[in-house]
């Protein structure tokens, strides 16, 4: 069986480095941000690569789950185009290919600062920078859907076997009038949009590394200058886990975000504030803003081989995995998760079926689906 210490790299700092020191592998321990896990990276100077980190919650549509497309990976894939896309003209098709350039190999560097103190005597805390190595795969293109799946890669600095982790995906998807909204105490619920609401723009859902939810922007993108830049709404969402482990002194992370295209590859800035509820889930007061600056330069000289090995490995598990998150998002109302079953969170649970799938070396999709959805179902709160 495959060494299980390695599923719970998206747990604390603290419990990832002491799994990783007691094997005998010397890391700096990362937390990221856009998925909110925490990984643990290599030190960029001896192996130059480190964990990723991004952000993203999912939805429910039916483009999300399907099991017959081509997953090529992100250097190369044959993706499959709705007619009507060509369609809608030049605009369009200037947004598809922004989004399809975040596929790709990447060194990711990750920057948050706290930069004004809101309630009368907080202290503003000291600036977070970690770093990472990650590919970005097109896992699914219907000319109006696109998503792309993260997955780290981390090379520890003896040079032993490299660490896989399944990372965030994001989805986005074009007019969309269902989205799904953060509401605190870690509850998501279905959102209704007019069709003149979402004209010409795109929604962008982001998931936690076990498929479930996290949040779900929508804006436009605009080409101009030379320029290919998105701007999102103003979202909540949890805590990222850089800070989910440590504080427990605010409930919602208030974001925009930008993702902006470059000659290196892309870069993601997040305008933030931290937020407090109150006992009925009211915003009560706010305690900082916060800057935050994603950057993803490509890279050539990162061997990604084990982790695209490993999500050849568990692709038709994670579909099967989406396809559960995808009835539970489309359904009316509220969705509320549990923090633990059985001692367990979530992503371990998800992780530690993905690597049996990946040790059984074929995937018993009927046998498999049950269990799935089981497992997931556990954590949902009546």
């Amino acid at each position: 069986m495959t060494d299980r210490r390695y599923v719970n790299l998206a747990l604390t700092v603290a419990a990832a480095v002491a799994l990783l020191i007691a094997a005998g592998v010397a890391v700096n321990a990362h937390a990221c941000e856009v998925c909110g896990c925490q990984d643990t990276g290599a030190k960029a100077d001896a192996a130059k690569t480190a964990p990723a980190t991004a952000d993203a919650p999912a939805k429910g549509h039916d483009h999300a789950h399907g099991h017959d497309h081509d997953h090529g990976h992100a250097h190369g894939a044959h993706t499959h185009t709705h007619a009507k896309a060509a369609a809608h003209g030049e605009k369009f098709q200037r947004d598809r290919q922004a989004i399809l350039a975040m596929a790709g190999e990447y060194r990711v560097d990750f920057q948050f600062q706290e930069t004004v103190a809101v309630e009368p005597g907080y202290e503003l805390k000291e600036p977070y920078h970690s770093g990472a190595t990650e590919f970005v795969e097109v896992i699914e293109d219907t000319g109006e859907f696109i998503s792309l799946q993260h997955v780290l890669v981390l090379h520890p600095e003896d040079g032993g076997e490299a660490h896989v982790v399944k990372h965030w995906r994001q989805d986005w998807r074009y007019e969309d009038t269902q989205l799904t909204a953060f509401r605190g105490n870690r509850t998501w619920e279905r959102v209704e949009l007019a069709p003149e609401q979402v004209e010409g723009k795109w929604t962008q859902a982001v998931f936690q590394v076990d498929d479930s939810p996290r949040y779900e922007g929508i804006g436009k993108w605009t080409h101009t200058g030379g320029r290919s830049a998105w701007e999102s709404n103003q979202t909540w969402r949890p805590l990222p886990r850089r800070e989910f482990s440590k504080r427990d002194d605010y409930q919602v992370l208030v974001a925009r975000n930008r993702h902006t295209i470059t000659p290196q590859g892309w870069v993601h800035e997040q305008d933030n504030y931290k937020l407090v509820l109150d006992d009925a889930g009211r915003p009560k007061n706010v305690l900082a803003h916060e800057s935050g600056l994603n950057v993803y330069d490509k890279v050539d000289d990162v061997d990604f081989a084990a982790g695209r090995m490993y999500w050849d490995a568990t692709d038709e598990y994670w579909q099967d995995v989406r396809a559960v998150w995808a009835d539970l998002l489309d359904d009316p109302g509220r969705v509320s998760l549990r923090a633990k079953v059985d001692g367990d969170r979530l992503h371990q649970v998800m992780f530690a079926l993905a690597d049996d799938v990946k040790e059984a070396g074929a995937y018993d999709a009927e046998a498999m689906r049950p269990v799935i959805r089981q497992r997931i179902e556990s954590f949902v709160t009546e």
